[in-house]
């Protein structure tokens, strides 16, 4: 670009709508900045490294773009360190650029999330927002699994005040069963609902699946679709789930 697109492109990002651009990247970054680092610990060390030199490296740069990037500063360290680093470093505007795409993308699961919920209990989608974003960095899952996980799980019937306790029976289970949350999650809600079970009881469900899992043959992912398919009957039947899995860690020990 020649130095006149370059200040044409300069002037039009100083004018009105600066201050809700800047604001708009400032708020994102903040609310997905430690997604962002448990993508990358380098990424992050180099974050916190610029913006303890934001003022410093300013000076660096150009006259227009120092004046910018002294403008990003007032909305926040975050926008000012994710415009220098856009243009000091090519590969890391990328990666913010990604992030930004993967939180509005986060915002509209949520969003479906939450027709599902209604009345008073819209008050708890911001504390499930903030849930699942530390359980993904917990259990190395991305939002989106826990996401649709959540999703399932609200739908097959529990509260969205018992969501975060319920993912994380789930998400342990999931790491240790080698499957996705949605599996894990469709497991203990079909033996949730097809026994009449409480919240309370769920923990004991979970170490009985996973005994399941390692004493057959399989995983949770396969456990979860074979009890899934004979939960209800077995429990109209008032077979014990024990029982049950009992049986089907015989079956696929073969």
């Amino acid at each position: 670009m020649n130095n006149k697109g370059l200040g044409l492109g300069l002037n039009l990002f100083m004018n009105d709508r600066v201050s809700g651009t800047l604001s708009n990247i400032n708020n994102r970054l903040m609310r997905f900045y430690s997604k962002i680092g448990t993508k990358s610990r380098n990424l992050g060390n180099v974050f916190k490294k610029l913006q303890g030199g934001i003022s410093k490296f300013s000076q660096f740069l150009p006259p227009s773009i120092g004046q910018v990037a002294n403008l990003a500063g007032q909305f926040g360290p975050l926008a000012a360190t994710a415009f220098i680093a856009v243009k000091a470093i090519g590969g890391l505007g990328r990666v913010i650029g990604e992030s930004i795409r993967e939180a509005e993308k986060f915002e509209h699961q949520l969003t479906e999330v939450s027709t599902l919920v209604s009345g008073k209990d819209l008050k708890h989608m911001p504390k499930l927002e903030t849930d699942i974003l530390n359980l993904s960095k917990t259990f190395g899952k991305s939002t989106e699994d826990l996401t649709k996980a959540s999703y399932q799980a609200i739908s097959s019937g529990i509260n969205i005040k018992n969501s975060a306790g319920f993912l994380r029976l789930a998400g342990k289970l999931a790491v240790g069963g080698k499957a996705d949350m949605t599996s894990a999650v469709d497991g203990l809600t079909s033996i949730k609902n097809a026994w009449g079970l409480n919240m309370r009881d769920m923990k004991k469900v979970s170490d009985q699946m996973f005994i399941a899992m390692r004493e057959g043959r399989t995983n949770i992912s396969e456990l979860s679709q074979n009890i899934g398919q004979i939960a209800p009957l077995a429990a109209q039947m008032s077979i014990p789930l024990k029982e049950i899995l009992s049986m089907t860690a015989t079956v696929t020990k073969g």
